[in-house]
């Protein structure tokens, strides 16, 4: 039973959830949204604007699915096989 969620942020959604940043910390503004666990906490942890753009690509199934996983894969689109 695995699942796959993907990710693709257009630069501008890229900028929100980075917040000034490079855009590796979209990685760890990911993890920190994922594993929040209330919406006071997510906006502390992330951001509003950040957790906007997050809530707006993975629906709350999705995201207690990720929650629950034992093991999440992180695959960056440079990825070679």
């Amino acid at each position: 039973g695995y699942q796959l969620h993907v990710l693709v942020l257009t630069q501008a959604e890229m900028q929100a959830l980075c917040t000034g940043r490079h855009f590796a910390w979209a990685k760890v503004a990911l993890l920190r949204w994922l594993l929040s666990e209330d919406e006071a906490e997510v906006d502390a942890a992330v951001g509003p604007e950040a957790a906007r753009v997050l809530r707006s690509r993975i629906d709350a199934g999705a995201r207690a699915a990720i929650r629950g996983a034992d093991w999440v894969v992180w695959l960056d689109a440079d990825l070679m096989v």
